[in-house]
């Protein structure tokens, strides 16, 4: 066993032993057959029911109590995020068909109705074949290979998204149609360009929804252990009004922690680290204090020195280098920040807290080494450090009337700065949902997981339509023959006027990213649940919820 080692207030792991916690759970109510995949598909019903409605322009809006207070919406994240089924087994299918839905927004910013109603449709067709006799297994080999086809057709029929009007356009759709809104967001993106930052804030201030530009970078490394997460929807680690240690020495708690100490206990302050990748030690006692409250902590790895030294100067700090020892740092050493918020796989870090003259400095000395090097490979390294310091980060403060709206305007924001992105990088195609009747021709033959895709892929169509009060198979009758094909504009339907319309030239239009991820994470978890045939779920003793 490990054992616990009291330096002051602060707890620290001996590093010759190892910590074992044991967590214990009755998982005695087992459910099999026919009654687990009934049950399933009652849940994964649930979830569809409740946020399919929300799918278009002119869908319905579904209530929310929060206990604390309530709010009607139509954000299909929101609403599957507070979905949770009295019946276990019901449940766990609902919940494992959300987590798909997550995963696509994670992906590519937008598209969890979507992703619901896919995978809705393809276990529902499944189920019904399996229940005629025909095996999981013989399907899931065809489903894969469908799934392929259908996102190679889809990458087909896309486009750049290039001009101000699309990417407008696209950030409109993706916040439900708010055209205000989606003109503020599509002008920051389009200002900014792919490589720029765009990130999104609370303003607890007012009601308004306002730009601003602020000091900061993004980098492509992460946080260093999971549980320094603080968002888990998002997987993200986010800590405000931030402290910043940044250095190229391995840290060894016991040797600073006067340091810990003055940060943690006396200041009360949240502390980012940003070091090479860090020793067992530190990320035990880091981990270890933040589980049990005492400190708000995050450590990156960055093993990149130089960018390690531009981190320093653009949030103040000192940079703890190998000559210097720990006895001799102080608080006045560490740096600021307004926010810094680490994914798996990036930073950000918003408003730092340096002096605008060594900003300035160290961009001269950029620019200067950029001259002087004959290296491509270094210019092009320079150059990148060159725009992290002076882009800086396009702040988009979400404001609302009451703090739930606030969030759920925020989360909407989120995701269409994400969707927006990626129309940019990866295309975008005509919207409506007609993309996924287009793909169909990528289907060849016709095999039971042929027919399952046939059906599926006519339901984002079907549901758009009847939330929009038409008959779903009428419209379908409508267009049959116009969809679109490569290189030629798509047609669809209008749902504010029931008309057949070019998808483009109307500007409801979708990143192609999003049907391509949508339909994946559909397909990875309806095979999983087609394939169920137990369901073991924890029992609850009597008078514990």
């Amino acid at each position: 066993m490990r054992t616990l080692v009291l330096m002051g207030n602060l707890t620290t792991l001996s590093r010759s032993q190892e910590s074992s916690h044991t967590m214990q759970a009755n998982y005695n109510n087992v459910t099999f057959g026919k009654e687990a995949r009934d049950g399933l598909s009652r849940g994964i019903d649930t979830l569809y029911r409740a946020v399919s409605s929300t799918l278009g322009a002119r869908s319905r809006t579904v209530g929310i109590d929060y206990g604390f207070a309530g709010k009607i919406l139509k954000d299909g994240v929101s609403i599957a995020k507070v979905i949770a089924l009295k019946d276990p087994v019901e449940n766990f299918g609902a919940q494992r068909v959300a987590e798909a839905a997550r995963k696509t927004v994670q992906d590519v910013g937008d598209g969890t109705t979507v992703t619901i109603i896919l995978a809705h449709a393809i276990i529902t067709e499944a189920q019904k074949l399996i229940e005629a006799g025909v095996s999981p297994m013989e399907l899931t080999e065809g489903l894969e290979k469908g799934v392929q086809a259908l996102t190679d057709e889809i990458g087909k029929y896309a486009t750049p998204a290039k001009k101000l009007q699309e990417v407008i356009d696209v950030a409109t759709v993706s916040v439900s149609g708010d055209k205000p809104l989606g003109k503020l967001i599509g002008e920051t993106i389009h200002k900014v360009g792919l490589e720029g930052v765009v990130t999104v804030e609370e303003n607890t201030k007012s009601n308004d929804t306002y730009v601003d530009h602020q000091e900061g970078m993004r980098f492509a490394k992460g946080y260093s252990h999971q549980l320094f997460i603080t968002n888990p929807d998002k997987m993200e680690a986010s800590l405000k009004d931030t402290k910043v240690l940044v250095t190229d020495k391995q840290l060894n708690p016991s040797e600073i922690l006067p340091l810990f100490t003055e940060v943690f206990e006396k200041r009360g302050m949240p502390l980012v680290i940003l070091s090479p990748e860090s020793s067992e030690q530190l990320r035990d006692f880091l981990v270890v204090n933040k589980m049990q409250g005492k400190i708000r902590a995050l450590h990156i790895n960055q093993p990149d020195t130089n960018l390690l030294q531009d981190i320093a100067i653009l949030t103040g700090a000192r940079f703890i280098s190998t000559g210097d020892t720990w006895d001799k740092v102080v608080y006045a050493d560490l740096g600021k920040a307004k926010r810094i918020t680490s994914s798996a796989t990036t930073t950000e870090v918003v408003g730092g807290g340096g002096s605008k003259e060594a900003l300035e400095t160290r961009v001269s000395s950029l620019v200067t080494q950029i001259k002087q090097t004959d290296s491509d490979f270094e210019k092009e390294k320079l150059r990148e450090r060159y725009a992290k310091l002076t882009d800086g980060i396009a702040v988009i403060n979400v404001g609302g009337r009451t703090e739930v709206e606030m969030q759920e305007r925020k989360e909407r924001v989120d995701d269409a700065v994400g969707a927006t992105m990626a129309a940019i990088d990866e295309g975008i195609v005509p919207g409506g949902e007609i993309v996924y009747l287009s793909a169909l021709r990528a289907l060849k033959g016709d095999s039971y997981a042929n027919t399952i895709l046939r059906n599926a892929l006519k339901a984002p169509f079907r549901k758009l339509m009847t939330n929009a009060g038409f008959d779903g198979g009428q419209m379908l009758e409508k267009i049959n023959g116009t969809v679109v094909v490569a290189g030629v504009e798509g047609f669809g339907i209008d749902v504010t006027t029931g008309k057949l319309e070019n998808m483009l030239a109307i500007g409801v239009i979708d990143p192609v990213a999003v049907p391509k991820a949508a339909l994946r994470n559909a397909l990875s978890v309806a095979i999983q649940i087609i394939s169920c045939d137990t369901v073991i779920t924890p029992h609850v003793t009597e008078g514990k919820k």
